[in-house]
């Protein structure tokens, strides 16, 4: 079936996207949190299902406030979504500039085996890759192509003039992605799990107080770990204001059954998942304005 071309609105935010690579990244970002926060204004008007779901898991999150200040919030939610488009376009000049700073880089060092990085989709994420320029072999990075072709376009451009190790970068919808995972493992090389996916339109984490099962990314990277002995070492990005960012790489997660070498593998991959969801609850319920996927599950 032949694709449909694209729109005239497609063509001009492309080519928007195209001219915005020339300008200050202060006014990029501010383009993005203006066209974000007129965004979700517009969906608020007409009533879009997901504001009234975004607003309630923020009176879940944060606790209940008046109508004002519920609009703030669903404000702050536009203005960083729509800074993390925006700011693609200069993805590149951010981590090369004094606006991106890395704490805890220690922790990527002195490992034998691979690593598994996992992240959620906090501020803008796409700065994970500034963790390119610190690791030593070459990584498998899934990612999810939910864009548009020609957004797509856009994001795989800046994502492969980053500089730093070797990245073979895989679709989620590619029928060899895992095993690609595993082959990068069993050579010894790095892989960088989102552990948030959205799967069939439900949330594999954080749980948030919720029951959830042993499945999709988290559950993926913690059985990977006891497999491979490979090394997880969470991650995640902070916006500090406008377009100032820290990259911060935390300790790496050990299963305390690891030492007992009568451990069930299936334990120890229980014990990891959890310690991750624990990490990425505590992330998200700090600044969930910033998680990118509060507005497509329901929290409560």
């Amino acid at each position: 079936m032949k694709a449909e071309p694209p729109t005239l609105a497609a063509r001009a935010e492309y080519a928007m996207a195209l001219g915005m690579r020339f300008l200050p990244i202060a006014w990029v970002s501010a383009l993005g949190g203006y066209l974000g926060r007129r965004y979700v204004r517009r969906a608020q008007r007409l009533e879009r299902r997901w504001v009234a779901r975004l607003l309630n898991n923020l009176d879940y999150l944060k606790g209940p406030t008046d109508q004002a200040q519920r609009r703030q919030r669903l404000l702050a939610y536009g203005d960083q979504v729509g800074r993390v488009y925006t700011e693609l376009t200069v993805l590149k000049r951010i981590l090369d500039s004094s606006r991106f700073r890395v704490e805890g880089e220690h922790h990527l060092r002195g490992h034998e085996g691979p690593l598994i990085l996992v992240a959620p989709h906090l501020a803008n994420w796409e700065l994970l890759a500034g963790v390119l320029t610190l690791i030593d072999k070459p990584l498998v990075d899934l990612y999810e192509p939910r864009e548009s072709e020609l957004r797509m376009r856009i994001a795989m451009r800046t994502r492969q003039s980053l500089d730093g190790v070797e990245v073979e970068w895989v679709p989620t919808d590619s029928g060899m992605a895992m095993r690609r995972v595993k082959a990068a493992l069993a050579r010894g090389n790095h892989t960088m799990l989102f552990c948030d996916e959205i799967r069939q339109g439900v949330s594999q984490g954080p749980s948030l107080g919720r029951e959830l099962p042993y499945a999709g990314n988290r559950w993926m990277a913690a059985r990977l770990a006891v497999r491979h002995g490979a090394t997880i070492v969470p991650m995640r990005i902070v916006r500090e204001g406008g377009a100032h960012f820290t990259l911060r790489i935390e300790a790496p997660l050990a299963a305390d059954l690891a030492a007992n070498p009568d451990a069930d593998p299936d334990m120890r991959a229980r014990e990891l998942a959890n310690k991750i969801d624990t990490l990425f609850d505590g992330w998200v319920r700090e600044h969930p304005e910033h998680w990118y996927w509060l507005k497509d599950v329901r929290v409560f």
